[in-house]
């Protein structure tokens, strides 16, 4: 994502876990695992979001992953890119914005039939998008 999605808050950077060690729907840090690269594109951090099934549209972004000035971020829709975090009022996650990241272009909008929560940190493998 870009420097003015990071998280913000108290988010401990260096907590977040490797790409190679989260499931589906997980926010990450790659450092070449998993088709990661050293993007730097939170300070020194290189954050990604895991996002492999076809079926999920959206992903809604845990809170504490939540960038600073969600207002900012533009609003879901057709046009939103894969791989990008986007607004929607389904949600009021992040300072009462609905903050997703949207993993695959089948479907405009979140809502009930194309999101799903973000899950924190597991043991299985996937491959990682980058926020944008």
């Amino acid at each position: 994502f870009f420097n003015s999605e990071c998280p913000g808050g108290g988010v401990s950077y260096g907590s977040i876990p490797p790409c190679d060690a989260v499931s589906e729907g997980t926010v990450c840090e790659g450092d070449g695992e998993c088709s990661t690269s050293d993007i730097n594109n939170c300070g020194d951090y290189d954050m990604y979001f895991t996002c492999n099934s076809p079926s999920i549209s959206y992903y809604i972004l845990p809170s504490e992953y939540c960038p600073t000035n969600p207002q900012i971020i533009p609003s879901c829709s057709s046009a939103t890119t894969q791989g990008s975090l986007c607004v929607s009022s389904t949600a009021s996650n992040c300072a009462g914005y609905g903050v997703f990241f949207k993993c695959h272009s089948n479907a405009s909008i979140p809502d009930a039939t194309t999101i799903a929560p973000a899950f924190r940190p597991s043991g299985s493998r996937n491959s990682a998008s980058p926020y944008a």
